[in-house]
């Protein structure tokens, strides 16, 4: 289980885009190649969220909360809100 702090650390990279995929890593030579060791594709943010299989499971229950806030903009905002909800997502937060 992660403390607290090292997990508002993690956050924290999330959120200013710091993370350290392998595609930075590579571009600032600290590893060989910039592939996923798990997809053989090139090891991005975009991948890391959202397409690597090594994380599906995760992304299984991201994709139900998804759900439910599309669900609860549609209930409260109409149509409109939903809309905007699937705008942010068509075009990916990275």
């Amino acid at each position: 289980s992660l403390s607290i702090s090292l997990y508002r650390g993690y956050c924290s990279s999330i959120l200013v885009g710091s993370i350290r995929c392998g595609d930075r890593m590579h571009a600032a030579g600290i590893i060989d190649s910039d592939l996923c060791s798990e997809c053989n594709v090139r090891h991005t943010t975009e991948h890391l969220f959202w397409k690597c299989s090594l994380y599906k499971e995760c992304r299984n229950g991201f994709h139900d909360d998804v759900k439910k806030i599309r669900h609860n903009a549609l209930e409260q905002g109409g149509a409109a809100a939903a809309d905007y909800v699937d705008e942010i997502l068509l075009h990916g937060p990275f």
